[in-house]
């Protein structure tokens, strides 16, 4: 086989594209929105119940938090992340085959039937799960070095104290392990991309010259060789280009938006109907713009591929090559699909611009109503944990102090998040080998500022005793596989000071928030989780308390419909407070409570439509 570098031009790799692009735009098109509904309908509720069956086999509804990695390091978690990571490829895999197959016909001038790109597709589902996971067990064996790499430079270098000591004070044994995690990121990230690069070809292989798996990666690496450089390049300039050209283009519209809202005036009759359709013109504007570019990719490969073979023969798949094939229509249920399509779509349109519309009007009285929680007290004006940072999060007029409790030795809780004393009093001590007595004598203030000189761990009493009727707390609960009767004893605390009324309780622990309920039904409790596998919405608590990541507008939704509440940790930056404001959380945990609460002060000033225009705006920028 000829291997001529010509053939893989930039310049003409961008005008082919254009051209293919332009004769199969219609196809593609319809072909994303056929697909999208059978994924909808048919695939991701099989890979769902699939992903259900294999957590309910371990006897739970859902894994959370650090219980995740044990679970992945079982066999049966090892076989569910196996069975996502395959199911994934294989979603991916399916959808590319039929923008392939368009491709392919699309380079001989003829049409192919979406009904028949989709079938043909579909035909080729068990090779596809095959090439799935052949693919997933060679990246897992390639991982491996990298894992064993991490491990042993974590468990050699970060477990002689508390992670969050390495972390903010940053020793030497910090930055050793920061290099050696990033060398060996680096080096995995490279040994990918090469066998990315040599595997690029693999799925077209498959579909359109019908290699067995077994050849179809050393083909593909034989395809590639001596251009793979090349190869990296083109697909790396067109994924720059394609970012560049969304960014462009969704930036641009926003401003369009921005202008037209900046014209409209305040008056209700005005600028709710024009919200209303600029509402649904944005969702048809997005999805239009992931349904046009998601095939611009594998049009690029398809042509990268051809240039390789080095050939004028167009190879199309046998069972779509044949000349009977080539000239067939869609079914005629499809036409009439097609044909209803636009008025369907249209009559969507409109209904959803009137109900819109009646939702906005019948909520432009509605105010935010979200309440601000100092993360550890207002721990970047005071020393985390302490009672300064309880007083200044009262100052900063917050609704909530989170603190985190913990027991000594001698069974007295106090307010601390470490397991050990090393980051904020410099002591290499454990806590629960720790008394009260010697805690006292600790400085907790001088590591944050002078100013705080002689600040001491405060005891849960000290800290109800400085919040009591003035601020409420969210008290952590902290399980370091030390506990004696931590929950009992926060419990009976709580009832002593007459003060169930005015806090929750919050942990990672669900099975003790169970028992917070059974000693307490009085008390509000909430889950705290920065990862979920399963069905978090069946946990027994009154609140969840999200990591922000997780924190989608559907989570919040689903949560907020079961009657519970959403707290979302830990939001610090303007834009993050305003977003979640925006989707309706009942709680934002911050490090800035001050800067939160002017952010609300702010939007309660605004009118009604002006907070219409503001909560539009943040709907662009999601």
């Amino acid at each position: 086989m000829v291997r001529d570098r010509h053939y893989l031009k930039i310049t003409g790799t961008f005008s082919e594209l254009i051209r293919e692009f332009r004769r199969g735009i219609t196809q593609y098109l319809w072909y994303q929105i056929a697909f999208f509904t059978m994924s909808v309908i048919v695939l991701s509720p099989v890979s769902s119940l699939i992903y259900t069956f294999l957590i309910k086999s371990t006897g739970q509804t859902s894994i959370t938090n650090e219980y995740i990695i044990s679970y992945i390091f079982s066999l049966k978690g090892g076989l569910t992340l196996s069975v996502w990571i395959i199911i994934t490829f294989f979603l991916i895999f399916t959808e590319q085959s039929g923008i392939i197959l368009i491709c392919s016909k699309a380079r001989i001038q003829k049409e192919v039937g979406i009904v028949e790109a989709m079938t043909s597709a579909l035909r080729k589902i068990p090779i596809i799960l095959i090439l799935g996971v052949n693919l997933f067990l060679r990246f897992a064996i390639f991982s491996l070095p990298f894992l064993a790499i991490l491990g042993i430079t974590y468990f050699t270098l970060l477990t002689d104290y508390d992670i969050n000591y390495y972390c903010v004070r940053r020793p030497p044994a910090f930055w050793i392990s920061i290099s050696i995690g990033g060398l060996s990121l680096v080096g995995h990230l490279v040994l990918m991309l090469k066998y990315l690069t040599r595997w690029i070809f693999i799925l077209h292989l498959t579909l359109l010259e019908n290699e067995p798996v077994d050849g179809v990666f050393r083909r593909s690496g034989e395809l590639v060789q001596g251009v793979g450089m090349q190869i990296l390049k083109i697909l790396i300039l067109w994924i720059v280009c394609m970012w560049a050209f969304i960014t462009v283009t969704t930036t641009g519209y926003v401003y369009i938006n921005s202008f037209i809202l900046g014209i409209i005036g305040s008056s209700p009759k005005i600028a709710i109907p024009i919200m209303s359709f600029l509402y649904i013109f944005d969702f048809i504007f997005s999805t239009l713009l992931i349904l046009l570019v998601s095939p611009v990719f594998s049009i690029v490969l398809t042509q990268l591929y051809y240039r390789r073979l080095h050939t004028t023969e167009r190879i199309v798949p046998e069972d779509v090559k044949s000349e009977s094939n080539l000239g067939e229509e869609n079914p005629s249920y499809f036409r009439l699909f097609q044909k209803l399509t636009p008025w369907v779509v249209a009559a969507m349109i409109l209904i959803s611009a009137v109900t819109l519309g009646i939702f906005l009007a019948s909520g432009t009285h509605k105010l935010d109503r979200v309440e601000v929680t100092a993360h550890r007290g207002s721990s970047t004006s005071a020393p985390e944990n302490t009672l300064s940072a309880i007083r200044q999060a009262i100052t900063d007029q917050s609704d909530y102090a989170e603190i985190d409790v913990q027991e000594t030795s001698d069974g007295v809780i106090v307010v601390l998040h470490d397991s050990d004393l090393m980051r904020v009093t410099g002591e290499k001590l454990n806590i629960w080998e720790t008394t009260f007595e010697e805690v006292r004598e600790l400085d907790a203030g001088s590591w944050f500022s002078p100013q705080f000189a002689g600040e001491k761990i405060p005891t849960l009493e000290e800290a109800i005793e400085v919040a009591q009727d003035r601020i409420k707390l969210n008290i952590e609960l902290k399980f370091y596989e030390h506990n004696q009767r931590l929950t009992e004893r926060v419990v009976s605390i709580l009832r002593s000071e007459d003060f169930t009324d005015q806090c929750i309780i919050t942990s990672m622990n669900y099975q003790e928030l169970l028992k917070v309920k059974e000693l307490d039904n009085r008390i509000t409790v909430g889950f705290i989780f920065f990862e979920a596998i399963g069905r978090v919405f069946d946990f027994n608590v009154d609140l969840f308390s999200i990591f922000r990541k997780k924190a989608t507008a559907s989570f919040i939704s689903n949560a907020q419909k079961r009657e519970k509440e959403v707290h979302v940790w830990l939001v610090n930056t303007p834009e993050a407070m305003e977003h979640f404001i925006y989707l309706g959380v009942d709680n934002i945990v911050t490090d800035y409570p001050a800067k939160l609460v002017t952010i609300l002060k702010r939007r309660e000033e605004m009118d009604e439509i002006d907070r219409l225009k503001d909560n539009f705006m943040k709907w662009l920028k999601r």
